[in-house]
């Protein structure tokens, strides 16, 4: 028994490893697509407001985030991480959902509403 234990871990940490890696790459292929997002927004000349995936997340899922019970004035945020539990992961979601709850940019309510999904 403690043989297939072992043998058991032994196959499986190449699957985890694979797993952290593909999921560090997709991250950095979002931050790269932020930072072309942001840079186009001020070729643009539209400099004036953060211009990421996130904020462009936000303004797509706010009907959504509206339909589950949000306050309006919170949707773009409960939006932005519809979007990243969507097109990232939950992980990393409820990371920026955690940093949200800290700096009071969310209600116990929607933040509640935003974990039912």
């Amino acid at each position: 028994m403690l043989h297939a234990a072992t043998v058991g871990v032994t196959n499986a940490i190449p699957l985890v490893a694979n797993i952290a890696a593909n999921l560090v790459a997709f991250m950095a292929f979002i931050e790269l697509i932020n930072h072309v997002f942001d840079w186009s927004c001020t070729m643009v000349g539209y400099e004036d407001e953060t211009c990421s995936l996130e904020s462009l997340f936000g303004v797509i899922f706010m009907p959504l985030a509206w339909v589950m019970g949000v306050e309006w004035d919170k949707c773009d945020e409960v939006g932005e991480l519809v979007g990243l539990k969507i097109t990232v992961n939950e992980f990393v979601a409820y990371s920026k959902l955690a940093d949200m709850r800290e700096a009071g940019m969310l209600s116990v309510s929607a933040s509640t509403r935003f974990t039912h999904i």
